[in-house]
């Protein structure tokens, strides 16, 4: 949790009970606020990824083709993930909205190439199989830029509420 949440997420986790799975029965329990800011800090340096700290999100990637990747002609990711508020089409799954508020980009970028490995059993597929885009019309099928897209439009995106679901 320490390389894939930002700190003020883990801290708000931590200490408000907050959430953005409202349709899980299982949460973490809201821990006393005066061992939040160390218990974050401990998390985020003994999951610490050396190789990853000097990553940084990109700056100039398309947004908009990352929203094309998103959506029901690119990646389809909208088809089991809400955006934007907007439920998904066949499940509504976490709000990738929130991406930016909850996720560290070296841990972003190295998920979408292989959700397998991080969270066994996903039903996420790799879109990015052995570094071949499954969209290879859209930035040259460049995976890199591809996911750096998609981080861009995650950026922008909007949550209705702008508020995650506190426990």
């Amino acid at each position: 949790m320490g390389a894939k949440l930002r700190r003020e997420w883990l801290s708000q986790v931590l200490g408000e009970g907050t959430r953005v799975r409202p349709y899980l029965a299982t949460h973490m329990p809201t821990l006393d606020r005066t061992v939040v800011p160390a218990l974050a800090g401990d998390l985020r340096t003994a999951d610490r990824r050396e190789d990853w700290e000097s990553e940084v999100p990109p700056r100039e990637a398309a947004a908009a083709k990352g929203r094309d990747l998103l959506g029901g002609d690119g990646l389809a990711c909208v088809t089991c993930h809400r955006f934007e508020g907007n439920p998904g089409l066949l499940m509504s799954v976490l709000d990738l909205a929130w991406s930016r508020t909850r996720l560290e980009w070296p841990w972003f970028r190295r998920y979408l190439v292989d959700p397998a490995a991080f969270r066994p059993g996903t039903r996420m597929p790799s879109f990015w199989p052995e570094g071949h885009s499954a969209m290879p019309d859209i930035l040259e099928g460049d995976t890199a830029r591809q996911i750096a897209a998609i981080w861009a439009a995650l950026q922008e995106a909007r949550v209705p509420g702008a508020e995650p679901a506190p426990y």
